[in-house]
């Protein structure tokens, strides 16, 4: 299943079509004029009637869109897109390039989205970059707030003891706070 990024004005122009039946008046009958169209999609537990909000819904669906492509490698589509647009496999990387097809261009529209509300879980570390990604999850911002100085190390995987597959604790005390070490072990 492909989603699209839908253009704003024809969001719009079915939001007003379904709010024209709802409200609009014709010769004969006068309709009940509602609460404004954004209390009307509150969900019903609110106060509001439960109505979609067609934009915020297209928007979410290409977020999940991008979380189907992250965690379902083998799906057609991703294996199609990985092989187009993202070879090396890195889609939270990925650059727009000319000639993209309008499908890749609204996803990477809602990557950015996606990225804000995403969190790593550590694995082999090959792909997390210690001082940009999200991977602490007990930080407010999910990130590491200790300061990189003039650490050369950018990788999860570079934290990791390569023989015991256990965290590197004298290389941890050497670059993090003590409070972060403790949050990434």
């Amino acid at each position: 299943m492909m989603v699209f990024r839908i253009p704003k004005t024809i969001c719009k122009g079915i939001t007003s079509a379904i709010s024209q039946y709802w409200w609009g008046d014709d010769e004969d009958h006068k309709r009940i004029h509602w609460q404004e169209w954004w209390k009307m999609c509150l969900p019903k537990a609110m106060g509001g009637l439960g109505f979609r909000d067609l934009q915020s819904f297209n928007l979410a669906m290409l977020v999940k869109r991008v979380w189907r492509l992250l965690s379902d490698l083998d799906s057609l589509c991703a294996r199609v897109l990985r092989a187009r647009y993202y070879p090396d496999g890195k889609l939270l990387n990925a650059k727009v390039k000319s000639g993209s097809s309008y499908t890749w261009q609204s996803i990477l529209a809602r990557r950015d989205c996606f990225k804000q509300g995403y969190i790593w879980r550590v694995g082999d570390g090959t792909q997390i970059k210690i001082w940009e990604d999200h991977w602490i999850r007990t930080s407010h911002n999910l990130k590491i707030q200790t300061t990189r100085g003039n650490n050369i190390v950018s990788t999860v995987d570079e934290l990791i003891n390569s023989v015991t597959l256990t965290w590197d604790v004298d290389l941890l005390k050497a670059i993090f706070w003590p409070m972060y070490i403790y949050r990434i072990m």
